[in-house]
């Protein structure tokens, strides 16, 4: 079985999403992927400008931001 690593940031106002994710990451034989979490929409900014991450999940309503305005906020 192939082993794989990547860094995925969640970015979910929701702790209970965090969490949940976190336990289905630690079921996947080989995995070897590190789970961030941010769940405030200016710290999704930082974390998305930061670049660090190969995969970010992002929650449609993110409080009182919309995760999708997201995109247009952060560095091309």
């Amino acid at each position: 079985m192939s082993s794989w690593a990547s860094r995925i940031l969640l970015i979910d106002d929701a702790e209970i999403e965090f969490l949940t994710l976190q336990r289905m990451l630690q079921k996947i034989p080989g995995q070897q992927a590190t789970l961030d979490w941010v769940s405030q929409f200016h710290d999704a900014i930082t974390a998305l400008d930061r670049e660090q991450h190969d995969l970010y999940l992002v929650d449609v309503r993110l409080g009182h931001h919309n995760g999708l305005d997201l995109a247009g906020d952060a560095n091309p």
